[in-house]
């Protein structure tokens, strides 16, 4: 009967949620239960975090998968801070540097506003089996707004649209337009200590799949072109093991020119029918691990950069309007939202073994403004099922701002691990 209980009450749930993420298909279908053993790892709290409550005692007995931060503006001791210094995986919250350097080349009147865009201009970027139901929904959201025109939507809906959607294609046609010495210039400019910059997502999935042929950047033309060498595919775990004894310059380097290698025409017709048939060929757990070779950063520090936009703090009043009107477009029709809060902005995110979110929001209740960074990073792949099946850590995070049993609840998680 317990069997039964949880097949019910979870195993079919977390399938939805796969398929939903991964496309309704038989090939996923298929993985989802190539990897129903690692469905086990974290079952002993499904049954715990039903509530919120559950929620906030997962937190406190498994510091080393939470980081968060959360600051009332102008009310310096409000701070909650639990494990904010450990470095996490930004995932699609590092959209919030996009969105920085698109403001910046819009208010210096390098881009603009109303630029039709082709819409297979993001597509180039797209990959079979990587996150692909959110770049369909950036279409569809387009399609049904009426802001496709002639197959072209214009730059300021575009934005919106990633804002909205999450889509790893939109993010790179950005990353690629932007530069990556823009990137270099924007860190140091803000003084970042802990956060990395963006990369391609593309040129990460294809590094890190097996189905992929690798290849060994041995220099440049003096047109700029890559010479490249191929060779065997390294492991996902020789990539981590680099990464952590070498740093992450390297990586960084190769992740750039893969995702550059997608546009020429013959690697991508290879990478993408390998990718079509074979998917990436990870496991669960492997696509979860993976999160190490992402870039990475704080609670502490993309908290900060919240309120440094709220604030105006060595940021351009009129980028940091721009980008916050950005953060809140995706909120305005959110009926939670909307209940609890006079002004709310977010980028969450969602994928294997990960589930974080940035928010800003202004309480209905108390007029307090509220700036936040909330990490929940490599979870056991159970647990994330579970939670991403009625996005728990969204309701969680918003909570974290307006509701004081639960406010007070964290101060406690807090106050044991920093005592005062």
């Amino acid at each position: 009967m317990r069997l039964i209980k949880f097949i019910a009450a979870f195993l079919v749930p977390a399938l939805l949620v796969f398929l939903i993420a991964f496309g309704l298909n038989w090939k996923s279908t298929k993985l989802f239960f190539e990897n129903r053993e690692s469905m086990a790892e974290g079952s002993e709290w499904v049954d715990k975090t039903y509530s919120l409550s559950g929620l906030a005692q997962y937190v406190e007995q498994n510091p080393e998968n939470v980081s968060f931060v959360s600051q009332v503006l102008g009310v310096p001791d409000s701070t909650l801070s639990y494990q904010g210094a450990v470095r996490r995986t930004m995932g699609v919250t590092a959209n919030v540097f996009l969105m920085m350097g698109i403001a910046d080349r819009i208010v210096t009147g390098l881009w603009e506003a109303d630029e039709p865009i082709p819409f297979w201009e993001f597509d180039r970027y797209q990959l079979p089996e990587v996150s692909e139901s959110s770049h369909t929904r950036a279409r569809q959201l387009a399609e049904e707004r009426g802001w496709l025109t002639d197959g072209s939507v214009t730059l300021g809906n575009s934005v919106l649209l990633l804002a909205e959607s999450g889509s790893l294609a939109m993010a790179d046609y950005f990353w690629w337009r932007l530069g990556s010495d823009y990137f270099e210039q924007l860190s140091a400019g803000l003084g970042l200590r802990e956060t990395d910059m963006p990369l391609p997502f593309s040129g990460i999935y294809l590094l890190i799949s097996p189905e992929v042929e690798k290849m060994e950047v041995v220099g440049f033309e003096e047109s700029g072109d890559m010479r490249v060498n191929d060779k065997e595919s390294e492991t996902l775990y020789s990539w981590i093991q680099q990464v952590e004894s070498e740093g992450s310059g390297w990586w960084r380097e190769l992740v750039e020119a893969m995702s550059a290698r997608l546009m020429q025409k013959d690697f991508r017709e290879y990478a993408i029918d390998k990718l079509d048939r074979r998917g990436l060929g990870l496991s669960f757990m492997e696509t979860r691990d993976a999160l190490a070779l992402f870039p990475q950063t704080t609670a502490r520090e993309m908290a900060d950069l919240l309120r440094r936009l709220a604030e105006s703090d060595g940021i351009r009043p009129e980028i940091s309007r721009q980008v916050l009107s950005w953060l809140r477009w995706p909120m305005v029709n959110h009926e939670g939202a909307n209940l609890h809060f006079s002004e709310y902005g977010a980028l969450y995110d969602y994928r294997m073994g990960l589930l974080n979110g940035i928010d800003i929001g202004t309480s209905k209740y108390t007029g307090n403004t509220t700036v936040q960074a909330v990490f929940f990073d490599r979870l056991e792949i159970a647990f994330w099922f579970h939670m991403s099946s009625n996005h728990m850590h969204q309701d969680f995070q918003q909570r974290m701002m307006y509701d004081p049993a639960m406010i007070d609840r964290l101060e406690r998680i807090t106050s044991s691990i920093n005592p005062k």
